[in-house]
């Protein structure tokens, strides 16, 4: 089964080429670094000005990058990797890399309709951080009324 879902945000496949996004409120510039220009293969970079939008949002539809291309943000001049990629194949701090969810062929009818669910929360283990923890110990510790026995 094909299957794809559209996200306002991040790589996506479109008319045209492939559409980026990013929502960046503060900075002043934003550009898309693509890795090995149009599939050169010689480590080139094209870097392209990305459009700014309404809220904060910058967005940039660009024929040279398709699935598979390499790709950062660089924001005011510093790279990062796209923090909504569906891939990041040399790890969290690589280049992120497009991804076109609807050219696999899905398997997964069968579990999607048993679980009847489209998401899975994993839930922190502890309730709250060790420094939430110490401070409500210590506020607990000094609610002892004056007189009374500790």
């Amino acid at each position: 089964m094909r299957r794809g879902h559209k996200l306002p945000f991040g790589a996506e496949i479109a008319d045209g080429g492939v559409r980026f996004r990013l929502w960046a409120l503060r900075a002043r510039s934003v550009e898309l670094w693509l890795d090995e220009a149009a599939g050169a293969g010689d480590g080139s970079i094209i870097q392209v000005a990305m459009a700014p939008e309404p809220g904060g949002w910058r967005s940039l539809t660009t024929a040279k990058a398709g699935p598979g291309t390499r790709y950062r943000y660089a924001v005011d001049g510093s790279p990062f990797p796209d923090p909504a990629s569906r891939a990041q194949l040399d790890g969290v701090q690589g280049a992120s890399a497009v991804v076109d969810p609807a050219a696999d062929d899905w398997r997964d009818d069968a579990w999607h309709v048993s679980l009847g669910v489209t998401a899975v929360e994993l839930m922190p283990i502890a309730a709250a951080p060790p420094a939430a923890q110490l401070a409500a110990r210590s506020a607990a510790f000094h609610l002892v009324p004056p007189g009374a026995a500790a």
